[in-house]
């Protein structure tokens, strides 16, 4: 029953951008704050909204091509998908640079009275953009790469510290994981300096606050109480990367029939995880643990399902499965080396594997 409803937003957004498929700088002035909330509660530099409206439009309509072609739309999954590769063009044209640098015309919004954050330093070139445009794909393929090398390289000139706000929160991590740096990902959520979850956590937190700084540096409660949750859903969105990339569980099929099990292990500051996830078909459990250079790998999938799981190895002579020298076996199929893990296929059980890291 929702779908026409969806699809006459789909239309409402193509009518916003005249047929463009991007909305320029200033495109939201007719509501109040200009453009909404955009990347709400960020720190520095301020994101351009119509940017992110322009990437939301995109990540929208590859949203609705997927969701059209599960229901046996055809012919609107096909719209949608162009309305998708539209978008990708329209951004490239009108919001990067030759070298794939993200950019917004700062000046086009100038001292940036109506819009939520007051004043100038409205920017595409930001942590919180690139974090988008590479976990929603929104740009183009050949740009996506240098997208998450520009994403790296803010949180580096950073000192190691983030600067996004809620539009960037959910995307950041999975996107450095994505882009190779996972290494990179791993110590924004370890960190306990601010702005951070560790920090959060050294102030006494149980709960994900709605500001970076709900509680200061010093202890105290920031803006007297004043839009000051202490237990918020935005900065939460972290706990998709835990199971998706730490642990590494990965859906691949409708009703999670089909897993990938590919933990990124974390190089320092963490030897042991463990996280279970319910599916319908029975419990996931993915756990990884280090002991000097040797990892142990724990893995169990549920009935009628079956898995690709990924054990970090160099060489098949590396891997040891259940105590055993690791050979092709009942249920189990060895697919090869593929970026640093050795492929196995099976089905459900319960295995441990044991690897060398470097």
């Amino acid at each position: 029953k929702g779908w026409p409803y969806m699809g006459r937003f789909m239309d409402f957004m193509e009518r916003k951008s005249n047929g463009k498929h991007y909305f320029a700088e200033n495109s939201f002035t007719d509501i109040n704050p200009h453009a909404g909330f955009g990347d709400w509660l960020s720190i520095g530099k301020k994101t351009s909204p119509d940017l992110l409206a322009t990437m939301y439009y995109g990540y929208s309509a590859a949203l609705m091509s997927e969701m059209a072609r599960a229901i046996g739309k055809e012919q609107d999954a096909r719209r949608y998908n162009t309305i998708y590769q539209k978008v990708q063009e329209a951004i490239q044209k009108h919001y990067a640079k030759e070298d794939g640098q993200l950019r917004a015309n700062e000046a086009a919004y100038g001292d940036g009275k109506g819009y939520v954050h007051d004043g100038k330093g409205f920017t595409g070139h930001s942590q919180t953009s690139y974090a988008n445009a590479v976990y929603m794909k929104v740009v183009p393929e050949a740009m996506q790469a240098k997208a998450g090398e520009y994403l790296a390289e803010l949180i580096r000139q950073n000192n190691g510290s983030m600067t996004i706000g809620f539009l960037g929160s959910k995307q950041l991590l999975p996107a450095l994981s994505q882009a190779g740096h996972s290494d990179l990902a791993y110590r924004l959520f370890l960190s306990k300096k601010f702005p951070s979850w560790g920090f959060e956590v050294d102030k006494g937190a149980t709960t994900i606050w709605e500001r970076w700084d709900s509680v200061n540096e010093k202890g105290g409660f920031t803006g007297n109480g004043s839009m000051n949750s202490f237990s918020h859903y935005a900065f939460g969105a972290v706990c998709e990367w835990m199971f998706e990339y730490a642990a590494g569980i990965q859906s691949q099929a409708p009703g999670f029939t089909t897993l990938r099990i590919r933990p990124e292990i974390a190089s320092e500051g963490l030897n042991y995880l463990k996280a279970t996830y319910e599916t319908p078909q029975g419990l996931v459990r993915s756990s990884w643990k280090k002991n000097g250079s040797t990892l142990t790998m724990d893995v169990t999938v549920p009935v009628n399902t079956t898995a690709e799981i990924y054990v970090p190895a160099t060489r098949q002579d590396q891997v040891r499965m259940n105590g055993a020298p690791l050979r092709p076996a009942a249920g189990v199929a060895i697919k090869g080396l593929q970026n640093g893990y050795l492929v196995l296929g099976t089905g459900s059980g319960s295995y441990r594997f044991t690897t060398q890291l470097p």
